[in-house]
């Protein structure tokens, strides 16, 4: 039984460890608060990666449901989809999967109220809800014979839409809803919750497989989900899938590009965070060791007054043992309270992470505190109880009693192993030092790449240019003439409009193409890969609304026609990437999907420059849409000579003056939008630069601790020097040296250690390099004012002490 003795002893040690912590309460507020946000960020950084990369997929089985992807032979990169004409092929020659669907992106106009609203849906085969385990609230899932043309005017409607647009009404199935000017019968209603592929999905429609993207093996536009049977390993059912891609390749030879894999479905939505969040995490940890560096640095200067009340313990009779039980019991109480304000932080900061954080990052619904978070701020808590405590303990354990009992004992004398009792704090003030500079240098490489990213020359002028996004799906613009008309008569209204000045579209929003295609020229290619480029539609006015340069030729005349000479305009890096060392105007090239170059030949009439989004320009073909048809959708920019937003109701009545029932989707400035394609580097940004200050507040709390400590030891050394007529500049100088010294020691371990871990930032920074010299300078010197400032006060202090006084300090 004297082997759980201290379970008995417990509720007496906790009682003692509270009267202790409150003789002090000052201590015990700032010990509370400084581990409570260590704890804090920690722990709403892990709920951040638990409800993102570690919580499991809302569905049956998660870990059975796998993407199929494409993957080039050629130059190995990976695209998310597969072609519609090879699924039904996969499904039936694979054994390895319960079920296979196929989905993909559809976008319909909702008519009937009083604006038309463009709705984001999903194209889904019947397998969708089973392989899911799905089942509607209300309603059927779709039949097979629905995947059929003609009887595909069928939609199961989403549950927020379902409230929002038809007030819940519970006898909905059975009804019929207008979508892009056609009737479609609703079957059914989707629970709440469920929104997959993505949360903006409104409702389903049946993908209909016939036609001619059932037949083309080179249109890779949807995507594959399929579930594992139940114990079939991932390399099995892979080994499979590439024998499936070999028999393809060999019976179409739009195939013989392209191999499927398997990639689980949450690595598919997470996978390009993962990094991201587990830097963040990394980093906001070295935060919480900086507080538990501090805290033990505290404790130990806190251990002073309690000397001799451990030398009488042991005169007492207490062995070692019992006496650290107690100083532990005391620090882990303390975790224990700083828990407590970790989660009031963390529910708070889970509120404010929601506000802040980009759009785009998937699964944001499923960030919270789950039982996973609560076990992890108990065990982190503990971790750090024991981490601020052990040395503080060790060396309280194990006083010098004679010495101790003496009247006016120096703890200076007193030895933890072989440092002295300063000479731990000034180790750990090293170690806080280093860390902090990790944390400065990681937040100055996103800052500078955020800066670059921010001044890259875009290759346009982004200021008085308004856009929005145009998609007619309805069956009335399915000829050629009937899209060219309307958008037509778009530009002609909304350039009549006073401070307009000019008006444009393309297919694609300038900076983020959509529509990659392979071309022939007749010539060979000094790449190895197959030519590929991007393919925009564009208005005559394209180039000079957007404020591009002409560098060769021409640009559309507007008098291209359907039945005239296509022509096309090329940009720097079309012409530079693939007629090195020749002038490409006046060549022909066939335009055509992958390798099916069987489509229109162009003539190069004109050379532009690049678009530079953030990361390498890109090869560009511009067409103009008098000669080649749209899929539907178009980006129309508006150039202004006022305010843009203050034309935006203008624009709207001037389009909808063309047709009522085509929405206008996402109205806004250009500059609004290339802001929102940078929140994610401006959020990494934000978060580690809030980890360096609170690294770099927590290493300057810690120095001050430290020096105060220090200056207090040596105020007789202090007052002999003075009295010896030392100046008080001596006495400046002799502290601040001190400092100096440590903080140059934790320098150069935080410069080696950065040099090291930043090479993880390579991913997520824009042209600048891991090492980049001037942000490890920059770094450095933040670190070292940051020192430097912290001892100022107790270096001053120490100058302004009366040697007299020093004299007779005891």
């Amino acid at each position: 039984m004297h082997r759980f003795a201290w379970l008995a002893s417990l509720p007496r040690d906790i009682r003692h460890g509270i009267r202790v912590l409150l003789m002090d309460p000052m201590f015990t507020v700032v010990t509370v608060l400084t581990l409570g946000l260590g704890i804090g960020a920690n722990t709403l950084m892990f709920c951040v990666v638990n409800g993102i990369l570690l919580r499991p997929l809302p569905y049956p089985d998660p870990n059975r449901l796998m993407n199929v992807v494409s993957v080039s032979t050629t130059d190995h990169r990976m695209i998310e989809s597969v072609s519609a004409a090879d699924f039904p092929l996969v499904k039936d020659q694979t054994t390895a999967f319960d079920h296979s669907a196929l989905y993909g992106r559809a976008i319909l106009n909702l008519t009937g109220g009083q604006e038309p609203e463009q709705l984001t849906c999903a194209a889904i085969t019947t397998d969708l809800f089973p392989l899911l385990g799905a089942n509607p609230l209300l309603g059927r899932n779709f039949l097979p014979d629905e995947v059929a043309r003609g009887k595909n005017q069928v939609a199961i409607l989403g549950y927020p839409l379902w409230q929002r647009q038809f007030g819940g009404d519970r006898q909905i199935v059975g009804k019929s809803v207008v979508l892009s000017e056609r009737l479609y019968t609703v079957i059914g209603v989707m629970p709440s919750g469920f929104a997959f592929p993505s949360p903006e999905t409104a409702l389903w429609v049946p993908l209909v497989l016939s036609g001619p993207e059932g037949s083309n093996h080179g249109w890779r536009t949807r995507r594959m989900l399929v579930r594992l049977k139940g114990g079939t390993k991932l390399a099995a059912a892979q080994a499979e899938l590439n024998t499936v891609s070999a028999r393809l390749a060999r019976q179409f030879p739009q195939d013989q590009e392209w191999e499927l894999k398997i990639v689980p479905l949450k690595e598919a939505l997470v996978g390009r965070y993962r990094l991201g969040l587990l830097l963040l995490q990394g980093a906001v940890a070295f935060v919480l060791l900086i507080a538990c560096a501090n805290l033990a640095s505290l404790f130990l200067s806190r251990g002073r007054a309690r000397e001799r009340e451990m030398a009488i313990r042991f005169a007492l009779g207490a062995t070692r043992g019992r006496v650290a039980r107690q100083l532990l019991t005391e620090n882990m109480f303390l975790a224990l309270i700083s828990a407590c304000v970790a989660l009031l932080f963390v529910y708070f900061g889970t509120r404010v992470f929601g506000t802040i954080a980009p759009a785009g990052i998937p699964r944001l619904d499923q960030i919270g505190v789950d039982r996973l978070v609560l076990w992890f701020v108990v065990g982190l808590s503990l971790l750090s109880g024991f981490l601020f405590g052990v040395i503080p303990t060790t060396r309280l354990s194990k006083p010098d009693k004679a010495a101790a009992l003496k009247e006016g004992f120096q703890t200076d004398s007193t030895r933890l192993g072989f440092f002295k009792a300063h000479h731990t704090q000034s180790a750990l003030v090293v170690a806080e030092i280093a860390l902090a500079m990790v944390l400065t240098c990681g937040a100055g490489l996103l800052l500078r790449s955020l800066w670059k990213l921010g001044n890259v020359s875009l290759g346009f002028e982004p200021r008085n240019l308004l856009t929005m996004d145009l998609t007619v799906t309805s069956h009335k613009y399915v000829d050629p003439d009937a899209q060219i008309a309307y958008f037509s008569q778009i530009v002609g209204r909304v350039a009549a409009l006073p401070g307009v000045s000019s008006v444009a579209f393309g297919s694609s929003f300038p900076l983020s193409p959509s529509m990659s295609v392979g071309f022939d020229s007749g010539a060979p290619s000094p790449q190895k890969e197959s030519p590929q480029a991007f393919l925009e539609i564009v208005s005559p006015d394209y180039f000079r609304t957007l404020g591009m340069r002409l560098l060769g030729g021409r640009v559309f005349s507007g008098r291209e026609t359907e039945t005239s000479a296509a022509v096309v305009v090329v940009n720097q890096s079309f012409a530079r990437r693939y007629f090195a060392g020749r002038d490409p105007l006046n060549t022909k090239i066939r335009i055509g999907w992958g390798k099916d170059l069987s489509g229109t030949e162009a003539q190069i009439v004109g050379i532009v420059n690049d678009l530079t989004p953030h990361d390498e320009p890109w090869p560009a073909m511009y067409v103009s849409y008098l000669q080649f048809q749209s899929t539907g959708h178009m980006n129309v920019l508006v150039r202004t000579v006022t305010k843009p937003l203050a034309l935006a109701d203008a624009v709207r009545r001037q389009i909808w003056s063309v047709d009522r029932n085509q929405p206008i989707v996402n109205l806004r400035t250009v500059e609004h939008e290339i802001s929102t394609t940078m929140s994610e580097p401006r959020f990494n940004a934000l978060l580690l630069g809030i980890f360096a200050l609170l690294a770099l507040t927590l290493a300057s709390v810690g120095i001050f601790g430290v020096m105060s400590h220090s200056v207090h030891q040596r105020t007789h050394e202090i007052g002999i020097r003075m009295a010896l007529g030392a100046a008080r500049t001596d006495v400046l100088w002799l502290v601040l040296r001190q400092v100096m010294v440590v903080a140059g020691l934790g320098l150069c371990i935080g410069i080696g250690l950065s040099l090291y871990l930043t090479r993880m930032l390579r991913s997520l920074i824009f042209e600048v390099q891991p090492n980049d010299s001037l942000t490890f300078l920059m770094a450095s010197l933040i670190v070292v004012s940051a020192a430097l400032l912290a001892a100022l006060r107790p270096a001053c202090r120490a100058s302004r002490a009366d040697p007299m006084l020093a004299l007779r300090y005891e």
